[in-house]
């Protein structure tokens, strides 16, 4: 089920109320086209605004600790980086997050101090704003890294995500049977592989995973500038955030129509943007090597697992049709040793 405008705004209303804000005055939606979730700038009656995002998205008790996890990482990091991320808004000492079971549904509301927007990026990247993209990402893991033992750790990893896709397809009525044995084969292929890797040799950190363009700002050189949406927040290894940056420094560049192909990481743009990554912040051969089935688990996880609750239900259904009709196949040709002469 997914709520109209009209009723969400009847849950934030109530929010406001039982965290003790003031009543709303003004509201201006800034919602998303494509995810499920509704954004508003919120102006209060005592005169302060406030961002206001309410979401069905995951389990309410990942989405509240994925947000205690933040407000600790936005105390943490290091001086370059403090400012770059929305705080989550917090009153008397307590995160304002409202769980609410109206209109016959679980979701939840969070509210975030206003953070300031600069500049978006251009839809397609020009070379010098793909270097300082690889530059730019590697500084802020590298201040993500220097506190990633500091933050508290998160109940979720990508085995515990995959595993509880598998039960669900096998619980599953309303799956046709080959698509449910594909399932669970891509799943058993990743499970396979995750139980050889060991995380302990990895670097764990806070990382966004999502960085679609309307996620952040850059000042005018292109620097990170301000950051929001936590969706797909997570403390894992930085691997996960990369399909996304190939995303954004393809020839493609942002799309309104679009897809979740691999072939992306593959482009010679991409092979710029890791080489500019790995002179400021080294990668290592294991960890390109993840790549394939970090790509393989983003598929599972967050478009076919959760696919019908983030995306609107036009863009699920034909994202999950690629995924299992043509991106699953794909997995098995990536080239990592393209990818590994970059660093070697």
């Amino acid at each position: 089920m997914v709520l109209t405008s009209t009723n969400v705004q009847v849950i934030l209303r109530e929010a406001c109320f039982q965290l003790g804000l003031a009543p709303i005055s003004e509201i201006v939606d800034l919602s998303p086209g494509v995810s499920s979730n509704y954004v508003y700038r919120l102006q209060l009656a005592d005169g302060t605004d406030t961002i206001a995002k309410w979401t069905c998205f995951g389990r309410y008790e990942h989405f509240l600790e994925d947000h205690q996890i933040i407000a600790e990482m936005i105390q943490k990091l290091p001086q370059v980086h403090q400012g770059f991320l929305s705080p989550p808004l917090s009153v008397e000492g307590k995160l304002a997050i409202h769980r609410s079971s109206r209109f016959d549904m679980d979701s939840w509301v969070a509210f975030y101090d206003p953070i300031e927007h600069a500049l978006t990026l251009p839809k397609v990247l020009p070379r010098s704003l793909i270097t300082k993209m690889g530059e730019q990402l590697a500084l802020f893991h590298r201040s993500c890294a220097q506190i990633g033992a500091d933050v508290s750790p998160s109940s979720k990893t990508t085995r515990s995500d995959v595993l509880e896709l598998v039960q669900a397809t096998q619980q599953s009525t309303d799956i046709d049977p080959g698509l449910s044995a594909l399932i669970l084969q891509q799943c058993d292929a990743f499970l396979s592989f995750n139980s050889r890797v060991e995380e302990a040799d990895l670097s764990i950190m806070p990382i966004m995973v999502d960085w679609n363009i309307g996620n952040f700002s850059v000042d005018k050189d292109g620097n990170f500038f301000s950051r929001w949406d936590y969706d797909w927040f997570r403390v894992s290894t930085r691997m996960l955030d990369f399909y996304f940056f190939a995303r954004v420094v393809s020839a493609a560049g942002d799309r309104s129509s679009f897809t979740y192909e691999i072939t992306v990481m593959q482009e010679e743009r991409f092979l710029h943007f890791l080489r500019a990554y790995h002179e400021v912040f080294p990668l290592t051969p294991g960890e390109i090597r993840l790549l394939p089935e970090l790509y393989r688990f983003f598929l599972l996880n967050y478009v076919i697992k959760f696919g019908q609750t983030f995306f609107r239900d036009y863009f699920a259904e034909r994202l999950q049709k690629d995924v299992l009709q043509t991106h699953f196949a794909t997995i098995d040709d990536f080239d990592e040793e393209r990818l590994l002469k970059e660093i070697c």
